[in-house]
């Protein structure tokens, strides 16, 4: 048998406290070990899924957790040495567990499929100017002030006009759409409150979809290929907007990119072909 990893030891913990906690005044460690030792047949001091749940609906535990326990179990299909296990899960006499308060519980997703790195947080014992970016980027978003400003400071409206140039020159539907939505909406927008934190805009992922697609690009040839931004590993200076907007422009518009499709066939093309049309935007 295939020994538990810690992470799914850890689910099978958490559910087995709330289960035997009902049972805290009928049951000692001692208890539960000998009802466990009469399913372990062969005696090699570990039992399988199946003679976990005899034992475990010996002990009365309820249907519903029982199953939510072999979610967790038989998807290692592992074996356990029950008696380490059952010490692990209450340290001490059961009939001391029924005045432990119940536990709360929190969990994240720490994983992420870009190198975005205002995402993360390392540390750096060497690099003191770390630290200090770190916290002026997080204060800067979270409290902007007077440097909200407007999208069209920062996208000005010449960047824009060169945008709309090259879409139409690519056939690109809708750019008479766009103009609009640009004049009248986004370009009035503060960066950071209504654009950027814009919970809209988050959940039609009309930001992160196309950054998804173009922010670092693994070449079939391996190159490895990043957009100019702030948010990956482009090592270019950058001194100002103006210098921004010629590579950026360059790269989506006048750069070659060769990926493989789902087929897995690869042809040249230009990065803006990577992006596509968000469904249900």
């Amino acid at each position: 048998s295939r020994p538990l990893s810690r992470g799914c030891a850890c689910r099978i913990y958490l559910v087995c406290t709330s289960m035997f906690r009902a049972g805290a005044d009928r049951y000692t460690v001692e208890n539960i070990k000998t009802i466990f030792r009469q399913q372990d047949l062969d005696g090699l001091g570990t039992i399988s899924s199946d003679r976990l749940c005899d034992a475990l609906t010996e002990i009365g535990v309820r249907v519903e957790d029982l199953n939510s326990l072999l979610l967790l179990y038989d998807k290692r299909n592992a074996d356990i040495k029950y008696d380490c296990f059952i010490d692990w899960v209450f340290g001490r006499e059961l009939d001391t567990l029924a005045a432990v308060p119940e536990w709360s519980f929190v969990t994240w997703n720490i994983a992420a499929i870009n190198n975005n790195p205002f995402e993360y947080y390392a540390t750096l014992e060497d690099e003191a100017g770390y630290e200090e970016l770190m916290r002026a980027v997080q204060d800067f978003i979270d409290d902007p002030r007077e440097r909200d400003v407007p999208v069209s400071e920062v996208f000005t409206p010449a960047m824009f006009e060169t945008l709309a140039d090259v879409m139409t020159e690519l056939g690109w539907e809708g750019v008479d759409k766009v103009r609009l939505m640009w004049s009248e909406d986004f370009s009035k927008r503060k960066m950071i409150s209504e654009f950027l934190k814009d919970k809209e805009i988050g959940s039609k992922r009309l930001a992160s979809m196309p950054d998804r697609f173009t922010n670092t690009i693994n070449n079939t040839d391996g190159r490895v290929m990043c957009r100019p931004t702030v948010i990956n590993n482009y090592h270019v200076e950058m001194a100002d907007l103006e210098a921004w907007f010629k590579q950026w422009f360059d790269f989506m518009f006048c750069t070659d990119v060769c990926v493989r499709d789902k087929k897995g066939n690869c042809e040249p093309k230009k990065v803006c072909s990577l992006l596509q049309p968000i469904k249900r935007a």
